[in-house]
């Protein structure tokens, strides 16, 4: 088994404001418009119908802080998004730093290319670390809620960068919807098992790759008792004996994506959950796996 690398979790949650300009030097987050190069604010009543996008940072190195930026196919430029932005829960935001899930924020349906820039750019007209930009591969439909996962390296000789879109989904009343993706490139290929306070344990994933997100939601019945605890443990693929196991207090009625990744410091292996709700617009529902959140075994 290879030595950790680098990555670490810590998850935010808010809503926020996103602006435009038809060149890459517009403003967001927020702040004030630069009418001279076509700006106007994409929200309130003159904005319509939006959609919701948030950032997940998995990139490497781990001390790149990142905001992005939005081409729309029109050549509007949407960004820096996080520019000014505020989170209930943790003030200024101004960026997603390495292992965190970033705040929803508001854009205009449409299709997009996006651009990584560093923390506190005040326009998009430089890439971070020169990254190409990245065309999304779906478009932002209205009321959608997406979060774009940055991956890989930012410099040559790791992993290819990539920045894909995955689709946030609100289950029915009453229901979980629980989903799970690998990001810790040091295990390969797990197993994740799964056991509330009513049922057995049932593997929720097999052979789930680093990396992949393509894992679906699995769907439980959350109306049989409250709070509603839920027990993980994640093995390495084939193998009986797991290496992390945590139980998540906080899971409820709702939709969350649960993430695996390094952290220096948790134990050995340095591993850890963290947990993040999905489509939910408002304070911060999102956390690393801490008490009373999860208790670790």
């Amino acid at each position: 088994m290879r030595r950790p690398a680098r990555s670490s979790t810590v998850v935010m949650f808010a809503a926020c404001v996103w602006s435009c300009s038809t060149h890459p030097g517009g403003s967001g987050g927020g702040s004030s418009v630069d009418t001279s190069q076509g700006g106007r604010p994409a929200t309130g009543a003159d904005a319509g119908p939006v959609a919701q996008v948030r950032l997940a940072n998995y990139l490497r190195p781990t001390f790149l802080q990142l905001d992005v930026c939005f081409r729309a196919s029109d050549g509007t430029w949407y960004g820096p998004t996080l520019l000014g932005a505020r989170d209930r829960a943790d003030g200024i935001v101004d960026s997603v730093r390495h292992g965190k899930v970033g705040p929803y924020f508001a854009i205009p349906p449409g299709v997009y290319t996006a651009r990584l820039v560093e923390e506190g750019n005040a326009d998009c007209l430089t890439q971070i670390q020169g990254l190409p930009d990245v065309p999304i591969a779906s478009s932002f439909d209205a009321s959608s809620t997406t979060t774009l996962w940055a991956t890989g390296s930012a410099i040559s000789g790791g992993q290819a960068f990539q920045l894909r879109a995955t689709a946030d989904r609100s289950p029915a009343s009453g229901k979980l919807l629980i989903r799970v993706f690998q990001l810790d490139e040091d295990y390969g290929a797990v197993d994740v098992w799964g056991q509330d306070e009513h049922d057995p344990p049932a593997e929720l994933y097999d052979n789930l790759a680093e990396g992949d997100l393509s894992a679906a939601y699995h769907e439980f019945d959350s109306s049989k008792g409250q709070p509603f605890y839920k027990d993980f443990d994640v093995r390495p693929h084939g193998t009986s004996a797991p290496f992390l196991t945590r139980t998540f207090n906080t899971l409820s009625d709702g939709s969350w994506t649960i993430t695996t990744h390094y952290a220096l410091g948790v134990g050995t292996p340095p591993v850890d959950f963290s947990m993040c709700q999905d489509g939910v617009l408002g304070p911060r529902l999102c956390y690393p796996c801490g008490l009373p959140d999860c208790t670790n075994h």
